[in-house]
């Protein structure tokens, strides 16, 4: 299964959701202004998530990720085992807390 599309207002949240659903395995790239993130799924489960040079790594990355309203992204189904697992919250876990960030930000805005 391969997927691509842009990241609106409804973000990354709706497409997470169906990989999990689908109990999809492989490497889901999310892009926006020269930032790459990839998020690496294992059986729908997020198991493991960097940035292209490591600066950013696990779970705080995939908060941050689910705050972007543009963007890309590409999954592209492949049988992986990660290296290191750096993801442990659910996928409504951390989308949870992108919605305080995102709460928060608008606050201090």
């Amino acid at each position: 299964m391969e997927h691509s599309g842009t990241i609106d207002d409804t973000g990354l949240i709706r497409i997470l959701q169906e990989l999990h659903t689908s109990r999809a395995s492989g490497t889901l790239e999310c892009t926006r202004d020269g930032e790459t993130a990839t998020l690496l799924l294992l059986i729908g489960t997020l198991f493991h998530a960097h940035t292209a040079d490591n600066s950013a790594v696990g779970e705080s990355l995939v908060v941050d990720v689910l705050t972007w309203n543009s963007g890309s992204y590409a999954f592209t189904e492949e049988h992986i085992v990660p290296a290191e697992e750096t993801v442990r919250a659910t996928i409504d876990e951390l989308y949870a807390r992108a919605q305080l960030r995102k709460s928060m930000r608008a606050r201090e805005a």
